[in-house]
């Protein structure tokens, strides 16, 4: 096979009974036989011509066009492509609005220039997208095309292997900033902003409380500051669309639904009334989009009574739509793309998990015992990974095959959060079907034989059989690792010098923090050094070849409460934008929130 690139032809609209005529003796690769029904009045495929990154003979990439009826009637369509390529479907039928990202595969056996061309049917009309490229005869790592179209190595943006600052965010000294990381397909990032000495110790007099919903767009330019009583007060966990939905804890539980252009409120549900009498304090996870309903696991204490359920409210009007309860507690939930749920229940003392999934109306779909601590921690094409230890069958629970991570020892700290430090998963699937995870070190026949003094690696997975591919030792502090769409992995970390003794791990380790770039196959492309001693405590999220970064400011080891939130965004040397395959949320962070993009 060889190589394609593409001419970026953005929006190639085709018109019913304007395209071109179909040609009988075009050579269709995997085109299905039947013939093409009705189609709809306009479909538009962007790009209309796209380059394929550079690759090397024995390793595949792949990219993605994005197909759109805007038709008043459903359309059946039909693609086919000739080799070199591969293309993820040979048929799709699509509703009224409807849209559907279609992978294209490129998996060279020699080197050279090539073109082929990407072809799809409607109503006997032919859309042509030219494919061509470049395939090197042997592994140079981390090619790509940047933004001048001339083929580079990925570099760092400041001097001397630094990332440049593009800039960064402050609140102002009165204010304490909570961020989790939301940023929309825009590029614009979702923070909250209240009093920085207003008491967290209890709920106190709400009412009296204003904060404010925060909007900076991809340039650090404040977009909106929308005021936020504190009987309405949530920090932002999701972005769907044109709304945030976001979440508030202790005496308060709340979910809230906000407009993503002006922060207004649409809407905001009260949790405590839909909870057993009792229940007064109450711990919430992350909501998770599943089907209508924004889904959220809560954990609520009161005088000798325990709530757990799970609570699924409309997300356009935040009615309860069902519920959930259970005497256990729930972890953390994730969906797929029909809606469907996945979570568990974790018995420590028992050391014993029972897995559930429920479907989008919140009926049981199936659950699965299991010895030792399963929680699912992300769900995508025909997999679902329960904690570091395997695969399961997501339609029925049952197991497939072990990781080569499984039996990495952990521990389980008294009095820790109920639904974790935050609501991101350390996980990433690549469209070659690559699991890649930050964590401890294994103990399996393929894993690291020297220990490192941070204690962390960095492994690639086979999402199939779950053997390890490659493990990389890794500084301390790892953020959840990040696809990009050049097919690589970017991981910020905390370095550990081989002398150290103490100090040396988590968020309290006095180091400089990095910002890497790995290939698929786990060589390190490059490293550059990020501004400051203070670590980085939100997933990555990026955006046209800028990451942006949640980062404690003014902090000081010593003294905790001296430390506070703000941004940084940083350039990356070759631009590059997030992979719209894998579990990759909009805008590019890795939570396991939300629905994962196919």
């Amino acid at each position: 096979m060889r190589s394609s690139s593409w001419s970026v032809v953005a929006g190639l609209l085709v018109a019913a009974g304007c395209g071109v005529e179909n040609d009988p003796s075009a050579q269709w690769a995997g085109l299905t036989s039947s013939p093409p029904t009705r189609a709809p009045t306009l479909v538009t495929v962007e790009p209309g011509a796209v380059m394929f990154p550079r690759t090397t003979v024995g390793h595949s990439v792949t990219t993605s066009v994005r197909i759109r009826n805007h038709g008043e009637g459903t359309a059946q369509l039909f693609l086919g492509i000739p080799e070199p390529f591969t293309v993820a479907l040979t048929s799709l039928t699509l509703a009224p609005g409807a849209e559907q990202m279609v992978d294209l595969r490129l998996e060279p056996t020699r080197p050279g220039i090539a073109g082929a061309v990407l072809q799809l049917l409607a109503k006997d009309r032919r859309i042509e997208i030219t494919v061509r490229g470049e395939v090197d005869p042997a592994s140079t790592g981390g090619s790509e095309d940047n933004s001048d179209g001339q083929l580079s190595t990925p570099r760092c943006s400041g001097p001397a292997g630094t990332a440049r600052l593009a800039w960064s965010y402050v609140p102002p000294q009165d204010q304490t900033l909570e961020f989790t990381g939301a940023m929309d397909s825009e590029g614009h990032l979702y923070a909250t902003e209240c009093p920085r000495y207003w008491d967290t110790s209890e709920d106190g007099p709400l009412d009296q409380r204003t904060c404010h919903l925060l909007s900076l767009d991809r340039d650090g330019h404040v977009r909106y500051r929308s005021p936020l009583a504190g009987t309405q007060y949530v920090h932002v966990d999701l972005i769907s669309g044109e709304r945030l939905y976001g979440t508030f804890e202790r005496t308060s539980p709340r979910v809230t639904s906000l407009s993503a252009a002006d922060g207004s409120v649409l809407w905001s549900t009260p949790l405590l009334p839909m909870l057993d009498a009792g229940c007064k304090w109450a711990y919430l996870s992350a909501p998770v989009l599943a089907g209508p309903n924004v889904v959220v696991a809560v954990y609520a204490i009161g005088d000798g009574v325990t709530c757990n359920a799970l609570l699924a409210l409309n997300a356009d009007t935040g009615a309860l739509a069902w519920k959930v309860s259970s005497g256990s507690r729930f972890t953390q939930p994730i969906a797929d793309n029909p809606g469907n749920l996945y979570t568990s229940h974790y018995a420590i003392a028992q050391d014993h998990s029972t897995v559930l999934s429920y479907s989008s109306t919140g009926s049981l779909r199936w659950q699965s015992e299991r010895t030792g601590e399963r929680t699912p921690l992300a769900v995508n094409g025909g997999t679902l990974m329960l904690s570091a230890e395997e695969l399961a069958d997501p339609d029925t629970g049952v197991y497939r095959t072990a990781l080569g991570t499984a039996g990495i020892p952990r521990q389980h700290s008294e009095g820790a959060l109920p639904f974790g430090p935050s609501p991101h998963a350390d996980v990433a699937l690549s469209a070659q079907g690559l699991i890649a995870l930050p964590d401890g070190r294994c103990t399996g026949a393929a894993c690291p034989t020297d220990a490192h003094v941070s204690g962390r690696f960095f492994y690639g997975l086979d999402a199939t059989t779950g053997q390890l591919r490659w493990s990389v030792p890794v500084g301390g502090y790892p953020s959840a690792p990040l696809l990009t769409a050049r097919n690589s992995l970017l991981l910020v970390d905390r370095p550990v010098p081989e002398d150290c003794e103490f100090g040396c791990q988590g968020s309290d380790s006095s180091f400089e923090s990095y910002l890497h770039e790995f290939s698929l196959d786990g060589r390190e492309q490059v490293a550059c050094k990020l501004q400051g001693l203070a670590p980085f405590i939100t997933s990555p999220a990026l955006h046209k070849g800028r990451l942006f970064l949640g980062a404690w400011l003014n902090w000081n080891i010593e003294n905790d409460a001296t430390r506070f939130l703000g941004l940084h965004a940083y350039e990356l040397g070759t631009p590059t934008d997030p992979a719209t395959t894998g579990w990759v949320t909009e805008g590019g962070s890795h939570e396991r929130q939300g629905q994962p993009t196919l």
